[in-house]
């Protein structure tokens, strides 16, 4: 077997199980496996209601800087992933975030949020901490 087709076999399979793994390297903070899930060119859109965050990013460097800004206030970041749905290049992924700030104050809220794949690679990413349920409630009709 060569290095090749032996790398190919632990490659994940499904768009949820490449989710997955990428959720679980974030949770580690580990960025850079994350971005392996994700297309160099992705748009990274977010809910526009956070305070200090841009409502879009583009490419790795732009989901980079996501990163650092939606990480400053906070001493600890979990998402507790409840619920993935697949519909065609689309991933619903419904669950909780939960984080600490540096100055004490806990959040917790449920999110949505939905990935696009194109070629087994996340070229969209779009939340929702508005009406998580509404997008939760689509996906489960379709």
């Amino acid at each position: 077997m060569t290095r090749r087709s032996a790398r190919k076999t632990t490659e994940p399979a499904t768009n949820v199980e490449r989710l997955k793994r990428g959720y679980e390297a974030w949770g580690r903070g580990d960025l850079d496996t994350t971005l392996q899930f994700f297309h160099p060119d992705i748009e990274w859109r977010n809910s526009g209601v956070l305070v200090d965050i841009d409502r879009e990013y583009h490419g790795h460097d732009g989901v980079r800087q996501f990163w650092r800004d939606f990480r400053r206030p906070f001493e600890e970041v979990r998402i507790e992933v409840e619920r993935y749905i697949e519909r065609g290049d689309e991933v619903l992924v419904y669950g909780r975030f939960r984080a600490r700030g540096r100055d004490g104050i806990e959040v917790v809220m449920t999110t949505a949020n939905v990935y696009t794949f194109r070629d087994g690679l996340v070229v969209q990413h779009e939340s929702n901490i508005t009406d998580p349920e509404r997008w939760l409630e689509e996906f489960e009709k379709s």
